[in-house]
């Protein structure tokens, strides 16, 4: 396993990064269902803003 990690050193960073990347993306897109959920609420609401 060690000779793996030491042998192929930029393809683990690049798994790395693109599975932050992909959590990032999944954080962003339920922020943004929420928002949209809380935004429905106002305009029910007769909110002006």
């Amino acid at each position: 396993m060690y000779d793996f990690l030491t042998e192929n050193a930029l393809y683990v960073v690049l798994l790395i990064v693109l599975v932050i990347w992909f959590g990032i993306y999944t954080y962003l897109y339920k922020l943004e269902g929420k928002l949209k959920h809380l935004e429905e609420l106002s305009k029910k609401q007769g909110d002006p803003s």
